[in-house]
Protein backbone atom coordinates (compact mmCIF):
# COMPACT_ATOMS: atom_id res chain seq x y z
CA UNK A 1 0.00 0.00 0.00
CA UNK A 2 1.30 3.51 -0.69
CA UNK A 3 2.82 5.67 2.03
CA UNK A 4 0.40 8.17 3.62
CA UNK A 5 0.74 11.66 2.21
CA UNK A 6 0.65 14.92 4.12
CA UNK A 7 -2.77 15.46 5.63
CA UNK A 8 -3.93 11.88 4.90
CA UNK A 9 -6.43 10.25 7.19
CA UNK A 10 -5.21 7.74 9.77
CA UNK A 11 -5.32 4.06 9.03
CA UNK A 12 -8.77 2.52 9.36
CA UNK A 13 -9.63 -0.49 11.47
CA UNK A 14 -9.04 -2.69 8.43
CA UNK A 15 -5.41 -1.49 8.37
CA UNK A 16 -4.99 -2.55 11.96
CA UNK A 17 -6.56 -5.89 11.23
CA UNK A 18 -4.28 -6.34 8.23
CA UNK A 19 -1.27 -5.58 10.41
CA UNK A 20 -2.37 -8.23 12.87
CA UNK A 21 -3.01 -10.75 10.13
CA UNK A 22 0.43 -10.31 8.69
CA UNK A 23 2.21 -10.82 12.00
CA UNK A 24 3.94 -8.31 14.22
CA UNK A 25 5.94 -6.85 11.36
CA UNK A 26 3.05 -6.41 8.94
CA UNK A 27 5.03 -8.03 6.10
CA UNK A 28 2.14 -7.83 3.59
CA UNK A 29 2.40 -4.04 3.60
CA UNK A 30 6.09 -3.83 2.65
CA UNK A 31 7.08 -1.46 -0.12
CA UNK A 32 10.11 -2.26 -2.29
CA UNK A 33 11.54 1.26 -2.35
CA UNK A 34 12.29 3.63 0.51
CA UNK A 35 10.50 6.93 0.98
CA UNK A 36 12.65 10.05 0.76
CA UNK A 37 10.27 12.91 1.51
CA UNK A 38 9.33 14.40 4.86
CA UNK A 39 5.63 14.24 5.71
CA UNK A 40 3.88 17.02 7.56
CA UNK A 41 1.86 16.34 10.72
CA UNK A 42 -1.72 15.18 10.16
CA UNK A 43 -4.07 18.02 11.08
CA UNK A 44 -7.16 17.06 13.05
CA UNK A 45 -9.78 19.49 14.39
CA UNK A 46 -9.41 20.12 18.12
CA UNK A 47 -11.73 18.04 20.26
CA UNK A 48 -12.91 18.32 23.82
CA UNK A 49 -12.33 15.67 26.45
CA UNK A 50 -14.82 14.39 28.96
CA UNK A 51 -14.16 17.31 31.26
CA UNK A 52 -15.12 19.76 28.50
CA UNK A 53 -11.61 21.21 28.35
CA UNK A 54 -9.52 21.25 25.21
CA UNK A 55 -6.56 18.85 25.21
CA UNK A 56 -3.12 20.21 25.95
CA UNK A 57 -0.95 21.52 23.14
CA UNK A 58 1.00 18.84 21.35
CA UNK A 59 4.79 18.70 21.20
CA UNK A 60 6.17 19.07 17.68
CA UNK A 61 8.83 16.52 16.77
CA UNK A 62 10.70 15.40 13.65
CA UNK A 63 10.98 11.60 13.50
CA UNK A 64 13.05 9.55 11.09
CA UNK A 65 11.73 6.00 10.66
CA UNK A 66 14.13 3.29 9.54
CA UNK A 67 11.38 0.88 8.62
CA UNK A 68 10.25 -1.16 5.60
CA UNK A 69 6.61 -1.47 6.73
CA UNK A 70 4.29 1.47 6.17
CA UNK A 71 1.66 -0.13 8.39
CA UNK A 72 4.11 -0.21 11.31
CA UNK A 73 4.97 3.44 10.67
CA UNK A 74 1.26 4.30 10.75
CA UNK A 75 0.82 2.46 14.04
CA UNK A 76 3.82 4.27 15.52
CA UNK A 77 2.45 7.62 14.35
CA UNK A 78 -0.88 6.91 16.02
CA UNK A 79 0.87 6.00 19.25
CA UNK A 80 2.97 9.19 19.16
CA UNK A 81 -0.09 11.34 18.46
CA UNK A 82 -1.93 9.72 21.36
CA UNK A 83 1.15 10.44 23.47
CA UNK A 84 0.87 14.18 22.80
CA UNK A 85 3.16 14.61 19.79
CA UNK A 86 2.62 16.36 16.49
CA UNK A 87 4.91 14.46 14.15
CA UNK A 88 6.75 15.45 10.99
CA UNK A 89 8.34 12.32 9.64
CA UNK A 90 10.26 10.51 6.95
CA UNK A 91 10.68 6.80 6.28
CA UNK A 92 13.82 5.16 4.87
CA UNK A 93 14.93 1.55 4.56
CA UNK A 94 18.21 1.86 2.66
CA UNK A 95 21.64 2.86 3.94
CA UNK A 96 22.17 5.63 1.37
CA UNK A 97 18.78 7.16 2.18
CA UNK A 98 19.57 7.07 5.90
CA UNK A 99 22.87 8.87 5.29
CA UNK A 100 21.09 11.54 3.28
CA UNK A 101 18.33 12.00 5.85
CA UNK A 102 20.76 12.26 8.75
CA UNK A 103 22.81 14.84 6.90
CA UNK A 104 19.97 17.07 5.73
CA UNK A 105 16.82 16.49 7.73
CA UNK A 106 18.02 17.03 11.32
CA UNK A 107 15.62 14.52 12.97
CA UNK A 108 14.96 14.77 16.70
CA UNK A 109 14.39 11.03 17.12
CA UNK A 110 15.15 7.90 15.10
CA UNK A 111 12.77 4.93 15.33
CA UNK A 112 14.16 1.82 13.67
CA UNK A 113 13.05 -1.72 13.03
CA UNK A 114 15.56 -4.27 14.26
CA UNK A 115 15.46 -6.62 11.28
CA UNK A 116 14.76 -5.62 7.66
CA UNK A 117 15.39 -7.46 4.39
CA UNK A 118 17.68 -4.84 2.83
CA UNK A 119 19.11 -3.00 5.85
CA UNK A 120 19.99 -4.22 9.32
CA UNK A 121 18.89 -2.22 12.35
CA UNK A 122 22.27 -2.61 14.06
CA UNK A 123 23.98 -1.17 10.99
CA UNK A 124 21.50 1.71 11.06
CA UNK A 125 22.37 2.29 14.72
CA UNK A 126 26.11 2.38 14.02
CA UNK A 127 25.58 4.83 11.16
CA UNK A 128 23.32 7.04 13.26
CA UNK A 129 25.82 7.12 16.13
CA UNK A 130 28.48 8.18 13.64
CA UNK A 131 26.53 10.90 11.83
CA UNK A 132 24.07 12.06 14.53
CA UNK A 133 25.39 10.87 17.90
CA UNK A 134 23.13 13.10 19.99
CA UNK A 135 19.84 11.99 18.39
CA UNK A 136 17.99 9.32 20.42
CA UNK A 137 17.80 5.98 18.60
CA UNK A 138 14.92 3.71 19.62
CA UNK A 139 14.35 0.22 18.26
CA UNK A 140 10.80 -0.85 17.30
CA UNK A 141 10.70 -4.61 16.96
CA UNK A 142 8.14 -7.35 16.79
CA UNK A 143 10.43 -9.68 18.70
CA UNK A 144 13.79 -8.92 20.26
CA UNK A 145 15.52 -11.28 22.62
CA UNK A 146 17.19 -10.22 25.84
CA UNK A 147 20.69 -10.75 24.45
CA UNK A 148 19.91 -8.67 21.37
CA UNK A 149 18.39 -5.93 23.50
CA UNK A 150 21.48 -5.79 25.73
CA UNK A 151 23.75 -5.69 22.68
CA UNK A 152 21.68 -2.88 21.15
CA UNK A 153 21.89 -0.80 24.32
CA UNK A 154 25.63 -1.46 24.50
CA UNK A 155 26.03 -0.14 20.96
CA UNK A 156 24.26 3.08 21.89
CA UNK A 157 20.53 2.52 21.44
CA UNK A 158 18.47 4.74 23.71
CA UNK A 159 15.68 2.22 24.31
CA UNK A 160 13.50 -0.34 22.56
CA UNK A 161 9.74 -0.84 22.25
CA UNK A 162 7.97 -4.03 21.23
CA UNK A 163 5.45 -3.50 18.45
CA UNK A 164 2.78 -5.39 20.38
CA UNK A 165 3.16 -2.83 23.19
CA UNK A 166 3.24 0.33 21.08
CA UNK A 167 1.36 2.36 23.70
CA UNK A 168 4.73 2.76 25.50
CA UNK A 169 6.21 4.60 22.53
CA UNK A 170 5.07 8.11 23.46
CA UNK A 171 6.44 7.78 26.99
CA UNK A 172 9.73 6.32 25.78
CA UNK A 173 10.24 9.06 23.18
CA UNK A 174 9.37 11.83 25.63
CA UNK A 175 11.82 10.44 28.19
CA UNK A 176 14.52 10.16 25.51
CA UNK A 177 14.00 13.77 24.43
CA UNK A 178 14.16 14.89 28.06
CA UNK A 179 17.46 13.05 28.53
CA UNK A 180 18.84 14.64 25.36
CA UNK A 181 17.80 18.06 26.62
CA UNK A 182 19.44 17.44 29.98
CA UNK A 183 22.67 16.26 28.34
CA UNK A 184 22.65 19.35 26.14
CA UNK A 185 22.19 21.61 29.17
CA UNK A 186 25.09 19.86 30.90
CA UNK A 187 27.25 20.18 27.79
CA UNK A 188 26.50 23.89 27.45
CA UNK A 189 27.19 24.43 31.16
CA UNK A 190 30.52 22.57 30.93
CA UNK A 191 31.56 24.57 27.87
CA UNK A 192 30.63 27.81 29.62
CA UNK A 193 32.58 26.75 32.70
CA UNK A 194 35.61 25.90 30.56
CA UNK A 195 35.46 29.33 28.91
CA UNK A 196 35.21 31.08 32.27
CA UNK A 197 38.12 29.09 33.71
CA UNK A 198 40.18 29.98 30.66
CA UNK A 199 39.43 33.67 31.22
CA UNK A 200 40.20 33.43 34.95
CA UNK A 201 43.47 31.64 34.29
CA UNK A 202 44.52 34.32 31.78
CA UNK A 203 43.75 37.38 33.93
CA UNK A 204 46.55 39.06 35.85
CA UNK A 205 44.30 39.61 38.87
CA UNK A 206 44.26 37.26 41.85
CA UNK A 207 41.01 35.21 41.76
CA UNK A 208 40.08 32.86 44.58
CA UNK A 209 36.99 30.87 45.61
CA UNK A 210 36.36 29.45 49.06
CA UNK A 211 33.67 27.38 50.72
CA UNK A 212 31.63 29.00 53.53
CA UNK A 213 34.22 27.79 56.07
CA UNK A 214 37.03 29.61 54.25
CA UNK A 215 38.82 26.67 52.60
CA UNK A 216 40.17 27.52 49.14
CA UNK A 217 38.41 25.59 46.36
CA UNK A 218 39.91 27.45 43.39
CA UNK A 219 42.94 29.66 42.91
CA UNK A 220 43.87 30.98 39.48
CA UNK A 221 47.35 31.12 37.96
CA UNK A 222 47.96 34.73 39.01
CA UNK A 223 46.94 33.89 42.58
CA UNK A 224 49.19 30.83 42.72
CA UNK A 225 52.10 32.89 41.41
CA UNK A 226 51.43 35.69 43.89
CA UNK A 227 51.55 33.43 46.96
CA UNK A 228 54.18 31.09 45.51
CA UNK A 229 51.94 28.01 45.26
CA UNK A 230 52.78 26.01 42.11
CA UNK A 231 50.04 24.13 40.27
CA UNK A 232 47.08 23.55 42.62
CA UNK A 233 48.89 23.55 45.98
CA UNK A 234 46.86 26.51 47.19
CA UNK A 235 43.60 24.56 46.93
CA UNK A 236 42.49 23.18 50.29
CA UNK A 237 44.38 25.75 52.35
CA UNK A 238 42.54 28.16 54.60
CA UNK A 239 42.16 31.56 52.96
CA UNK A 240 43.25 33.14 56.25
CA UNK A 241 46.77 31.73 55.78
CA UNK A 242 47.50 34.02 52.84
CA UNK A 243 46.74 37.27 54.71
CA UNK A 244 48.79 39.16 57.30
CA UNK A 245 47.13 39.36 60.71
CA UNK A 246 45.72 42.88 60.28
CA UNK A 247 44.20 42.07 56.86
CA UNK A 248 42.73 38.80 58.12
CA UNK A 249 41.17 40.65 61.06
CA UNK A 250 39.71 43.29 58.70
CA UNK A 251 38.16 40.64 56.45
CA UNK A 252 36.71 38.69 59.39
CA UNK A 253 35.37 41.83 61.07
CA UNK A 254 34.12 43.70 58.02
CA UNK A 255 34.69 42.02 54.64
CA UNK A 256 32.89 38.69 55.10
CA UNK A 257 29.96 40.05 57.18
CA UNK A 258 29.28 42.89 54.73
CA UNK A 259 29.50 40.54 51.73
CA UNK A 260 27.14 38.10 53.48
CA UNK A 261 24.55 40.79 54.16
CA UNK A 262 24.79 42.96 51.03
CA UNK A 263 26.31 40.59 48.48
CA UNK A 264 29.73 42.23 48.07
CA UNK A 265 32.45 44.13 49.92
CA UNK A 266 35.26 46.27 48.50
CA UNK A 267 38.35 47.40 50.35
CA UNK A 268 42.13 47.46 50.52
CA UNK A 269 43.95 44.61 52.23
CA UNK A 270 47.24 42.79 51.73
CA UNK A 271 48.34 39.29 50.75
CA UNK A 272 51.46 37.51 51.95
CA UNK A 273 53.80 36.86 49.03
CA UNK A 274 55.97 33.80 48.58
CA UNK A 275 58.76 35.40 50.65
CA UNK A 276 56.40 36.55 53.41
CA UNK A 277 56.31 40.22 52.38
CA UNK A 278 53.01 42.06 52.41
CA UNK A 279 51.61 42.83 48.97
CA UNK A 280 48.96 45.59 49.08
CA UNK A 281 45.84 44.71 47.07
CA UNK A 282 42.50 46.22 46.17
CA UNK A 283 40.01 43.46 46.94
CA UNK A 284 36.38 42.56 46.23
CA UNK A 285 34.63 39.79 48.18
CA UNK A 286 31.38 38.37 46.77
CA UNK A 287 28.95 36.03 48.53
CA UNK A 288 27.21 33.51 46.23
CA UNK A 289 23.89 32.09 47.43
CA UNK A 290 21.97 28.96 46.49
CA UNK A 291 18.28 28.72 45.53
CA UNK A 292 17.31 28.57 49.20
CA UNK A 293 19.23 31.71 50.11
CA UNK A 294 22.08 29.89 51.84
CA UNK A 295 25.65 30.99 51.08
CA UNK A 296 27.21 28.37 48.81
CA UNK A 297 30.66 29.92 48.43
CA UNK A 298 32.67 33.15 48.43
CA UNK A 299 34.75 34.50 45.58
CA UNK A 300 37.32 37.26 45.73
CA UNK A 301 39.20 39.28 43.14
CA UNK A 302 42.33 41.12 44.27
CA UNK A 303 44.59 43.41 42.25
CA UNK A 304 48.21 44.11 43.10
CA UNK A 305 48.45 47.85 43.89
CA UNK A 306 52.11 48.08 44.85
CA UNK A 307 52.87 50.53 42.04
CA UNK A 308 49.89 52.68 42.96
CA UNK A 309 50.91 52.73 46.61
CA UNK A 310 54.45 53.70 45.62
CA UNK A 311 53.11 56.60 43.52
CA UNK A 312 50.86 57.71 46.37
CA UNK A 313 53.76 57.62 48.83
CA UNK A 314 55.92 59.59 46.40
CA UNK A 315 53.23 62.23 45.93
CA UNK A 316 52.78 62.47 49.68
CA UNK A 317 56.52 62.92 50.12
CA UNK A 318 56.75 65.61 47.43
CA UNK A 319 53.83 67.45 48.98
CA UNK A 320 55.66 67.77 52.30
CA UNK A 321 59.41 67.69 51.58
CA UNK A 322 61.80 69.64 49.42
CA UNK A 323 62.86 67.29 46.59
CA UNK A 324 66.43 68.72 46.57
CA UNK A 325 67.28 68.79 50.25
CA UNK A 326 64.83 66.23 51.58
CA UNK A 327 63.97 68.75 54.30
CA UNK A 328 60.37 69.48 55.34
CA UNK A 329 58.84 72.27 53.27
CA UNK A 330 56.57 75.11 54.34
CA UNK A 331 53.40 73.00 54.00
CA UNK A 332 54.73 70.38 56.38
CA UNK A 333 56.00 73.12 58.71
CA UNK A 334 52.52 74.64 58.81
CA UNK A 335 50.89 71.24 59.42
CA UNK A 336 53.28 70.32 62.23
CA UNK A 337 52.88 73.76 63.79
CA UNK A 338 49.09 73.37 63.89
CA UNK A 339 49.47 69.91 65.42
CA UNK A 340 51.81 71.27 68.09
CA UNK A 341 49.43 74.11 68.95
CA UNK A 342 46.46 71.72 69.22
CA UNK A 343 48.46 69.36 71.43
CA UNK A 344 49.55 72.24 73.66
CA UNK A 345 45.95 73.36 74.11
CA UNK A 346 44.79 69.89 75.07
CA UNK A 347 47.66 69.48 77.52
CA UNK A 348 47.45 73.07 78.80
CA UNK A 349 51.15 73.44 78.14
CA UNK A 350 53.06 76.03 76.14
CA UNK A 351 54.53 75.27 72.70
CA UNK A 352 57.69 76.76 71.21
CA UNK A 353 58.80 77.30 67.61
CA UNK A 354 62.54 77.50 67.03
CA UNK A 355 63.63 79.52 63.99
CA UNK A 356 67.21 79.24 62.75
CA UNK A 357 68.81 81.54 60.25
CA UNK A 358 72.09 80.67 58.53
CA UNK A 359 74.17 83.80 57.97
CA UNK A 360 76.13 84.11 54.77
CA UNK A 361 74.62 80.87 53.36
CA UNK A 362 74.47 82.52 49.95
CA UNK A 363 78.26 82.71 50.02
CA UNK A 364 78.45 78.92 50.38
CA UNK A 365 76.27 78.40 47.29
CA UNK A 366 78.23 80.91 45.24
CA UNK A 367 81.64 79.65 46.34
CA UNK A 368 81.10 75.88 46.46
CA UNK A 369 77.96 75.33 44.28
CA UNK A 370 74.37 74.69 45.22
CA UNK A 371 75.14 71.00 45.73
CA UNK A 372 77.49 71.87 48.54
CA UNK A 373 74.85 74.14 50.05
CA UNK A 374 72.24 71.35 49.89
CA UNK A 375 74.67 69.00 51.60
CA UNK A 376 75.25 71.55 54.35
CA UNK A 377 71.51 71.94 54.91
CA UNK A 378 71.06 68.20 55.24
Amino acid sequence: MPAPESGSRPCSASCTAMAGASGPKGKSAREPSSSSRWRSPRRRPPTKGRSGRRPMDKTSIRVLFVEDSEVDVELALRSLEQGGFEVSWERVDLEEDLKRALGSSKPQAILSDFSMPRFDGVDALRLAKELAPHVPFIFLSGTIGEERAIEAMRLGATDYVLKNNMRRLGTVVRRALSEVGERERIRVAEEERARLVQILEATSDYVCMTDPAGAITYLNAAGRKLIGAPDSQGVGKSAGEIYPAWARELIEREGTPVASSTGAWTGETAILGADGTEIPVSQVIIAHRGPGGEIRFFSTIARDIRERKAYEARLQYLANYDPLTGLPNRDLLGDRTLQAVAHARRASRPAALLVLNLDRFKLVNESYSHGAGDTLLR
